[in-house]
């Protein structure tokens, strides 16, 4: 996997900059346009390379979408094409949302690829895999190495310990995560939830897609076999009916969220998907839940701590410092200082315990995450 990049600064404007930096603002070509005083011809033709900005208009476009005019100067990064991300997101996310968080997403992968440029990434250890989707999660446990039947204690590590890249992009609304392919590495993209246990659904879900979907399918039909792949992911059934043999109660399905790391809802979903419970008791228990307001915020002393990926951070560590020279990320990546600070608050430190539920899965060495041979110095 080649990831590096020439990161020498040209004289000239990048058009392809401008349209990341312009998508990532959320405007189209004629509001830029309308910002800066110019027709919005001029900004198609700056960003198809056919003309190149005044000094004043590039200073203009950088200040109108919160850039350094360096970042509007850079070679063009990592691409990830439209369309090629397999969103998990709320009904109400337009196309322009869609854009904004892949564009942001190319800029996080540019700087886990820089970094990890100067480190031994390890091998990818998945695949696509043909079947019905409870198969392929079965499947995917064993690429996985997670011990088939067992809960899972932290599926994102997991992820990234088999060659996958997780990447955390800010806050952006209608958007939970993605999924894509890229230089032959399956990517995992999360906004950061408050909620535990929806974040390890969504991560599963992803997963789902990428190793189901290579080849074209209907978005519904890709959205219903990775909702069924990242529930026998997590909740395997031969152990859940065993679980359940003594009944489905409010006082069980608490207990099991703890041991399984999931909703309560998704433990319901799953009972009456297996047919442990018929429709009428789903239904009971919905009610129940709804009743005590749990549809919309479960128990506090319920809470899964959120799953927060590694590596990133700690190839970071290790190049700026173990407390993080996030003004020289951004320097020499040419980033706002804001939107590097979110992104690796979005990753785990190197001092965090990083569980699931109570089963206390800590953070590894760097050698489980990147190779031993660096350029940087030693690991480990």
């Amino acid at each position: 996997m080649n990831f590096s990049f020439d990161f020498s600064l040209n004289r000239t404007v990048n058009g392809d900059r401008i349209r990341q930096a312009r998508e990532i603002a959320g405007l189209t070509q004629s509001e830029l346009a309308k910002r800066v005083s110019v027709s919005q011809a001029m900004i198609a033709h700056i960003e198809n390379g056919l003309k190149q900005p005044s000094i004043e208009l590039a200073e203009a476009i950088a200040r109108e979408t919160k850039n350094a005019i360096e970042f509007l100067q850079r070679p063009s990064g990592p691409s990830l094409a439209e369309g090629t991300l397999l969103f998990r997101a709320g009904a109400s996310a337009t196309a322009k949302e869609f854009t904004q968080a892949r564009r942001m997403a190319e800029c996080v992968l540019e700087m886990y690829s820089g970094m990890a440029a100067q480190f031994d990434l390890p091998p990818v250890g998945l695949r696509p895999i043909q079947g019905t989707p409870s198969s392929a999660a079965v499947a995917a446990r064993e690429m996985l190495r997670l011990q088939l039947g067992q809960p899972i204690p932290h599926l994102i590590r997991s992820f990234e310990k088999a060659g996958g890249i997780v990447i955390t992009i800010p806050q952006l609304p209608g958007r939970e995560a993605f999924a894509v392919w890229a230089n032959d590495r399956p990517i995992v993209g999360i906004i950061p939830t408050s909620a535990g246990d929806r974040l390890r659904f969504s991560v599963a879900h992803e997963i789902g897609h990428l190793l189901m979907h290579v080849g074209p399918t209907s978005q519904r039909e890709a959205e219903r076999d990775a909702h069924t792949f990242a529930a026998e992911l997590l909740m395997p059934e031969t152990p859940l009916r065993y679980d359940f043999r003594r009944g489905v109660d409010l006082d069980e399905l608490a207990r099991l969220k703890l041991k399984w790391g999931v909703s309560i809802n998704a433990l319901v979903m799953r009972a009456y998907e297996l047919k442990i419970v018929s429709r009428r008791r789903k239904e009971g228990l919905m009610k129940q839940i709804a009743s005590r307001g749990w549809r919309i915020r479960e128990p506090e002393h319920l809470d899964l701590p959120l799953e927060r990926p590694r590596a990133l951070r700690q190839m970071a560590e290790q190049l700026y410092g173990m407390e993080l020279d996030l003004e020289r990320i951004a320097q020499d990546y040419n980033l706002p200082l804001h939107f590097v600070r979110a992104v690796m608050e979005g990753c785990a430190s190197h001092h965090e315990t990083l569980n699931t539920g109570r089963t206390g899965a800590t953070v590894v060495n760097i050698r489980d995450y990147v190779g031993g041979n660096s350029t940087s110095g030693s690991i480990g």
